[in-house]
């Protein structure tokens, strides 16, 4: 029996779960709890619905663990998530966890309604409106440190929580004036781990190796290069270029291998791929195409598709609530549409970006892109600190549209001839 995956819906409280997942929030501060006494109720302790006789209380028992937000992994094909769905991986005791249950008839099962407003923004990509698995993350050890955009599986006991106290800056304005939510009406699922985190992405070599010929996925370099130039736009001879689809696959996996502080990082390529105009490109079909391969080949693979009102209306870049919500205090983390997994193919169609008055807002997204695109930093926008604070990334770019890219990429293909060009 495999410890069942973590599912908003299905996953009754109380019961151990693992979560593969994107660490979005890591700024919260350390939680101070008290252990549960002998032969406390774990029911009550874990909903922190217990009553408290401070005037009994050994304040020397409180102890602190560390606190963050987690959301599905964004971009996660259905093929690799099927795949690790059912091969968890090697967590040392975790398999002695694989029978405990600690759920009983007496806890409601998790609810299927979604997550609540105080937390849509921390997932990253657009018009999710809460409807995406995301939770709590509690680790039972304050020396811990990690990093926001990271992947991870945790195997825990899934619990409801309370948001952080530095939340309620998550409530936007017509929110926090307009409605009787506060904090303490908010609960959300809260993951108390159990095993070491074992990091997910990017993927450790042979994980995919056990990808079976029934998910259709191709898997030998020749097969994935001849599948790639069947996407690609033919040139006049109606034959396939696999010389441009070895320069697609190039892009597709090229990861950062060195960056020295203030400097290019070395091992990225980013690809401006130049669709030839026609019928083929119309409506976008061209990249719905290529966005349609290219999901069956990747394990993560997010498409953007440029227009004023994405620019002018979605963060591209994480923001602090007290920047997001202008909230009195705070430093909690809003998801910004780059904020996504080591590894992760960004697919970028500039075609449907039309002419237009693009706000501060949008010039700011705009920014965001190239810069993340040139030097693999994503910039956050807090209080106080200069615009070079951020996080690392570790993303590949593949640009397409009809004319040169507004983006600094690295390399230009030409649909039409698929003659190659440094940018």
């Amino acid at each position: 029996m495999r410890t069942p995956v973590y599912d908003p819906h299905t996953t009754p409280q109380l019961s151990v779960c693992r979560f593969r997942c994107m660490l979005q929030d890591t700024g919260y501060p350390l939680e101070v709890y008290l252990p549960p006494a002998a032969g406390a109720d774990i029911g009550d302790v874990e909903e922190e619905n217990v009553e408290v006789d401070e005037g009994n209380m050994d304040w020397s028992r409180l102890k602190e663990r560390w606190v963050g937000w987690a959301v599905e992994v964004p971009g996660e094909q259905p093929w690799i998530k099927q795949m690790l769905d059912t091969t968890p991986a090697e967590q040392g005791i975790a398999a002695q966890l694989e029978d405990l249950d600690l759920s009983n008839d007496s806890v409601p099962s998790s609810s299927t309604t979604p997550l609540p407003s105080a937390v849509h923004g921390k997932w990253p990509l657009p018009g999710a409106h809460g409807n995406y698995a995301g939770a709590l993350i509690k680790i039972y050890d304050p020396n811990i440190a990690f990093r926001p955009g990271t992947a991870y599986e945790f195997i825990g006991i899934l619990s409801r929580s309370r948001l952080p106290a530095s939340s309620d800056d998550f409530l936007p304005p017509s929110i926090a004036q307009d409605s009787n939510e506060t904090k303490e009406d908010v609960l959300v699922p809260a993951i108390h781990v159990l095993t070491e985190p074992y990091e997910v992405y990017p993927l450790k070599e042979g994980t995919l190796a056990s990808v079976g010929a029934e998910t259709g996925v191709p898997a030998g370099r020749d097969e994935v290069i001849d599948y790639l130039a069947e996407l690609l736009p033919r040139g006049p001879s109606s034959t396939l270029d696999r010389t441009a689809a070895e320069v697609l696959l190039l892009a597709l996996i090229s990861r950062v291998t060195s960056k020295a502080p203030g400097s290019v990082p070395l091992g990225t390529l980013t690809l401006d791929l130049l669709l030839p105009r026609g019928s083929s490109s119309d409506e976008g079909a061209a990249f719905r195409r290529l966005v349609t391969g290219i999901q069956r080949v990747m394990p993560l693979v997010v498409n953007v598709e440029l227009s004023l009102q994405l620019l002018s209306q979605h963060a591209f870049y994480p923001v602090s609530s007290h920047v997001a919500a202008s909230a009195s205090t705070g430093d909690s983390l809003q998801a910004g549409l780059l904020q996504l997994a080591p590894g992760t193919v960004v697919l970028v169609n500039e075609d449907t970006l039309q002419g237009g008055d693009l706000q501060d807002k949008g010039v700011r997204n705009l920014k965001a892109l190239a810069d993340t695109v040139r030097t693999q930093k994503l910039r956050y926008e807090f209080p106080y600190v200069s615009e070079d604070f951020g996080m690392e990334t570790d993303l590949a770019f593949v640009v397409v549209g009809q004319g040169k890219s507004l983006l600094p990429v690295s390399t230009c293909s030409a649909a039409r001839s698929w003659s190659m060009w440094l940018c």
